[in-house]
């Protein structure tokens, strides 16, 4: 079984930031961000996970040879992590 794990989006580690370090849920830490201009105009590829779903593509077939698909992968966006949930990581 072939298993990659970590945060490949600038996004995504901001807004975990904010969770675990500011207490702040999904939603607050997502308008700071925006606030901030951390995030796209529109940052469902984000928060979704479709970018960090392809870079795991690029990562497992350039990485390490795998022949995978979309269709391979398990992908949970950030969007449905409450920030309790976050501090168990």
């Amino acid at each position: 079984m072939l298993e990659i794990e970590g945060i490949l989006n600038a996004t995504t580690n901001y807004l975990l930031d904010s969770m675990t370090t500011k207490g702040f849920g999904f939603d607050a830490a997502l308008r700071e961000a925006q606030r901030g201009g951390f995030t796209e105009a529109d940052p469902r590829n984000d928060t979704e996970d479709s970018d960090t779903a392809c870079k795991l593509l690029i990562l497992a077939k350039f990485g390490f040879g795998a022949d995978l698909t979309m269709d391979d992968l398990s992908v949970e966006g950030i969007q449905s992590v409450a920030k309790e949930r976050v501090g168990a990581w």
